[in-house]
């Protein structure tokens, strides 16, 4: 513990981070603010006040860089310009660094690099989680598709987001098949001549659509009533369910927990969907697989953990969404709902 906090104090000072470096070339870059002017009316007002206030806070950005002459360590995937600085944007979290253990043996043992003359940059470690797979890397995928001319560009794609079983299945069964997929390992220093980085907007809807119509979707004339359920090891979990089961039984309610479902299974599931109740998290992402034009979604979120991700998302793909609350999480994780709350949400939606 003591030399991890030295080793991280001696790494805050060692590493420079700049945003937009002079080494970046930019394309374009806008920047909005795209529900800015949705007003939230939901029934608790709590939530209607944190989903106006991110609506009014949170700007979103855009852009396509070409940087030259970059390195991308292999921990963290972030990009290094010179012999310290930090190219900010490639920064997935902050509180990210490069190793400066590795990247001093790197330097002092003279280690080659893997030299690429030019490469597109797909998702780092974005892609690790299911939500931002879909919302950030697929998203800028499409940016980058529509912007790059030269299609045989390899795409720098982290090991661990190459083995997802949800890329996998994308990889196998449409048309990101017959892409030029570079697999960035744990181990291995990239030195790029060009790179181009590229961000697209998180909550895009054409990018959305085309995603979805990636997959080739069938939609089914029986239409399911899910219940999308977390366990006590994924933590946001609902601790008296017991409480619940009663009503989800009463409305035909199939529980589900998309941890234990392969991507086919999910896709499956969801495109048979009526009604969606999920609790904040990943699973909720699956919503895009349903008709979005005639499912119902609720989403369950702790008082203490108001998040805008799927009310966004929601609003881009026009679902019909509403949301209730339960009580604040607790030390391990859990948080109750009340009863009466689900089964109103349920009532105004059958």
């Amino acid at each position: 513990m003591l030399l991890q906090k030295i080793n991280d104090l001696i790494s805050s000072i060692f590493w420079k981070s700049e945003y937009e470096h002079p080494s970046l070339i930019k394309i374009f870059h806008n920047v909005s603010k795209p529900f800015e002017n949705v007003v939230p009316n939901f029934e608790d007002e709590e939530i209607n006040k944190g989903f106006e206030n991110d609506n009014k806070k949170w700007y979103h950005n855009e852009y396509i860089y070409k940087i030259h002459g970059v390195i991308i360590e292999p921990t963290n995937k972030i990009c290094i310009k010179g012999f310290r600085t930090i190219i900010k944007e490639t920064q997935a979290k902050g509180e990210d660094k490069p190793s400066l253990i590795k990247y001093l043996i790197f330097m002092l043992s003279f280690k080659k690099a893997v030299k690429i003359e030019e490469a597109i940059f797909f998702d780092g470690n974005t892609g690790r989680n299911y939500f931002h797979f879909f919302s950030d890397v697929m998203n800028t995928f499409w940016l980058s598709d529509s912007h790059i001319q030269n299609k045989k560009l390899p795409l720098i794609i982290s090991r661990h987001t190459y083995s997802t079983t949800y890329f996998q299945y994308l990889l196998n069964n449409t048309q990101l098949k017959g892409l030029n997929w570079y697999v960035h390992d744990n181990e291995s220093w990239l030195k790029i001549n060009v790179l181009w980085y590229n961000k697209s907007f998180s909550y895009k809807k054409d990018n959305w659509l085309k995603t979805i119509q990636l997959l080739d979707l069938n939609y089914h004339d029986t239409k399911e009533r899910i219940f999308i359920n977390r366990s006590k090891k994924s933590g946001r979990c609902i601790t008296n369910m017991d409480e619940l089961l009663f009503i989800l039984k009463k409305y035909n309610f199939t529980i589900v927990d998309t941890a234990e479902k392969t991507f086919k299974e999910q896709i499956s599931i969801f495109s048979k969907a009526e009604v969606v109740i999920g609790i904040h998290g990943a699973g909720n992402t699956n919503i895009i697989f349903s008709d979005l034009s005639k499912v119902k979604f609720i989403e369950i979120l702790p008082a203490n953990r108001i998040s805008c991700h799927y009310y966004w998302l929601s609003e881009t793909l026009g679902i019909d969404y509403t949301v209730i609350k339960g009580e604040s999480l607790d030390s391990n994780g859990g948080f109750k709902l009340a009863p009466h709350l689900l089964e109103t949400a349920i009532k105004n939606k059958i």
